[in-house]
């Protein structure tokens, strides 16, 4: 049995909404490739939200994230609800279908460092 965390969780994928709101690492963005995956096998969605507020992260697994959302045959917004930081920033403003971002929004692009 799911908790509610959980249903309310499913209930926004079966509807096409993926949330990325943790730091940027293999674990975080494996979990957001299965969500992503999951959203692309529902039928009824037409287009994908991606809700977004995040610090960036590691460069290797953001560009997987980056690459799986720009061959996506769906439609995918960007939704930047907080702050789209590093890696983030990348992800919503190159890999994503549209963008849009609330007033209190931020974002942090910077170089790339290994």
């Amino acid at each position: 049995m799911l908790n509610l965390t959980d249903q309310l969780r499913l209930a926004q994928l079966n509807e096409g909404v993926i949330r990325l709101a943790t730091e940027l690492d293999d674990m975080s963005v494996n979990d957001f490739l299965d969500e992503f995956a999951y959203v692309l096998a529902q039928p009824r969605v037409d287009s994908i939200t991606l809700e977004i507020m995040c610090p960036g992260g590691d460069c290797y697994p953001a560009f997987a994230a980056y690459d799986v959302i720009a061959a996506s045959p769906k439609p995918v917004m960007g939704v930047v609800m907080g702050y789209a930081a590093s890696a983030a920033a990348m992800i919503v403003l190159q890999a994503c279908t549209s963008r849009v971002a609330y007033p209190s929004a931020r974002f942090l692009i910077h170089e790339i460092r290994e």
